[in-house]
């Protein structure tokens, strides 16, 4: 039902470091994106269907590689802090 839209909203949130402005600035970074598909597939561009639909997928990925190697993110939310 949420067609893959889960995956971009952890996404949005570990790239906004669980903070709502950082987390309004991905989402709406991720709804351009979708728009953005959406609008070339209307107008006929000649990308293939199928890269158009994965823009968003492909841009969550890269940001969350660029996350990870920023931040240490989401290695840290298996993590539990150890009682000494």
């Amino acid at each position: 039902m949420s067609a893959g839209r889960g995956w971009i909203v952890i996404v949005a949130l570990i790239a906004g470091n669980w903070k709502p402005r950082g987390v309004l600035m991905a989402v709406t970074a991720f709804a351009f994106l979708e728009a953005l598909a959406t609008h070339l597939q209307v107008l006929g561009a000649h990308v293939p269907r199928q890269l158009l639909l994965a823009l968003p997928y492909l841009a969550s990925i890269a940001l969350l590689m660029g996350v990870r190697f920023r931040t240490g993110q989401p290695a840290r939310l298996g993590m539990s802090y150890a009682r000494e």
